[in-house]
């Protein structure tokens, strides 16, 4: 549908006019077929339920977090650390893409968009908003606590390979976090000859060790998952959680779902099952000419546990329950409205 088209959909609405179509929109009978059958129904029912008086605002959607393809009719929120890259390039495929997508291709994708096409693109948010309306719609939901756990190790950890948030946010939390670190330290942490400076020989043997260990941190950027945490809690305690990166952003943030009726959502603990449901019927209702030539796209990963519970109860023993309350109350919309449970993982 070409933009003009596109606003015609809409009728022009203004973003009022557009909320007061949502309250239609979200009538508990009008499901897309995608949710019509168990347990998406209930899912969903479920989720529109709980969004009965939570005024969420559309908001600005002209931003690269929207993908969309217009043959398709298809609108992804893109959620970091739930699959997201592996469904980029799934769109990209069912666009008719045809290039060979390697390991180095995708790594330098990492620092640049993966080259669907996105609501930013668009001329107005009324383009964008008519897509929301007429297009099959969908995101895919993790617990925040696995996710937290995935962008730690993918950003901040040793097995990261990628620098960019190390470099640029890991040594501003370093740095941030110090003195806690440094025994008074801090003004000679960065001169050569630390070693040989009167106010570090008076340290013991542990002490100098912690010192030199957290002064490799500071450069490398590697924080520790504790540090990490402590970093996501002072946005909560500045009252500025909508300002925290993609990566940890609620997801209720990222996308919306109490102001937008999404059509579907993928949940990450069935992620191979339910991303072929959304593939199959994508593949079912696009007419022949418009999907790429060959086999079946499908979901890769031969229906693998994609959830790591043992992974994330580890990380999250490093925190004390404390801050694991706090984490609750940062990403509470998630697991409320999106029904993840809060209780599945504790501190120590």
């Amino acid at each position: 549908m070409s933009g003009g088209g596109i606003e015609k959909a809409l009728g022009g609405q203004n973003e009022e006019e557009w909320r007061e179509q949502r309250k239609t929109l979200q009538e508990p009978l009008k499901l897309h077929p995608l949710s019509s059958k168990e347990p998406h129904r209930s899912r969903m029912l479920e989720m529109r339920e709980k969004c009965k008086g939570r005024d969420q605002e559309v908001g600005n959607i002209l931003s690269s977090t929207f993908k969309y393809n217009d043959q398709l009719k298809l609108v992804m929120c893109e959620v970091p650390k739930v699959a997201s890259t592996t469904w980029q390039i799934l769109l990209l495929r069912l666009g008719g893409f045809k290039g060979n997508i390697t390991k180095d291709l995708r790594k330098r994708w990492d620092y640049a968009k993966i080259p669907n096409k996105q609501f930013i693109q668009l001329k107005s948010q009324t383009e964008a908003l008519a897509r929301m309306a007429t297009y099959t719609t969908f995101f895919l939901t993790r617990h925040p606590f696995e996710r937290l756990v995935s962008a730690y190790f993918d950003k901040f950890s040793g097995r990261s390979t990628y620098e960019y948030y190390k470099k640029n946010v890991g040594r501003a939390i370093a740095r941030a976090q110090a003195k806690a670190h440094l025994y008074g330290l801090h003004d000679s942490i960065f001169h050569d000859d630390l070693l040989e400076k009167e106010d570090f020989k008076k340290l013991d043997s542990k002490e100098k060790s912690e010192v030199i260990q957290y002064i490799h941190i500071m450069k490398t950027g590697e924080i520790s998952f504790p540090q990490f945490v402590k970093y996501l809690i002072g946005y909560k305690k500045n009252n500025n959680v909508e300002k925290m990166d993609n990566h940890w952003l609620p997801q209720m943030q990222i996308c919306r779902p109490c102001a937008f009726s999404y059509s579907y959502i993928i949940r990450f603990d069935n992620l191979t099952n339910e991303s072929n449901k959304l593939l199959d019927y994508i593949q079912t209702q696009t007419t022949t000419e418009t999907l790429p030539k060959g086999p079946r796209i499908t979901f890769p990963g031969n229906n693998r546990p994609f959830v790591k519970h043992e992974e994330t109860e580890k990380m999250l023993k490093q925190i004390s329950d404390e801050d694991v309350e706090i984490l609750r109350e940062i990403y509470a919309d998630d697991f409320s409205v999106l029904n993840h449970d809060p209780h599945l993982y504790r501190g120590h």
